[in-house]
């Protein structure tokens, strides 16, 4: 287990690179939501492929047509070959719709980074200065771990 966000650790190669770290997250989560019921419409293997790509490619805000582009032509993709069925379900009439996908659409709920910068102060700030506490997390404002 990686001491810190940014310090190497010669068990867990690759843990101070950002794009690592994301996946071993979104794996995990994957593996959660998997493990307690979620059947999954695509394997992780296949969405590996993607997030590699999606981690590595740098983010410049609400300006990241390559991330938004590259979710958006894979989930058509997998629509298109049956893999995917977005659907949302009205809660007054119980009818299920299709849904549209347009990551880039500021009204979708989309993603939204001054919301998540938020979030990370409000529900982390209180642990700088813990970070021998949490190995592997790069808390806000934290010292020891660096922007890449």
């Amino acid at each position: 287990m990686p001491i810190l966000g940014n310090m190497p650790d010669p068990e867990v190669p690759y843990w101070d690179k950002r794009e690592y770290r994301s996946l071993q997250g979104e794996k995990a989560v994957y593996e959660f939501l998997t493990r307690y019921g979620a059947k999954p419409a695509v394997s992780f293997k296949e969405i590996e492929k993607v997030l590699e790509r999606f981690n590595a490619i740098r983010e410049t805000g609400r300006n990241s047509p390559n991330k938004f582009n590259l979710l958006e032509d894979t989930i058509k993709a997998w629509i298109n070959d049956g893999k995917l069925k977005p659907t949302k379900t009205d809660q007054k009439e119980g009818l299920v719709e299709l849904m549209k996908i347009n990551l880039k659409d500021a009204e979708s709920g989309a993603y939204s980074e001054r919301q998540a910068n938020s979030n990370r102060e409000k529900f982390l700030g209180g642990l700088v200065g813990q970070e021998e506490k949490y190995p592997g997390v790069c808390l806000p404002r934290s010292i020891i771990c660096k922007p890449v």
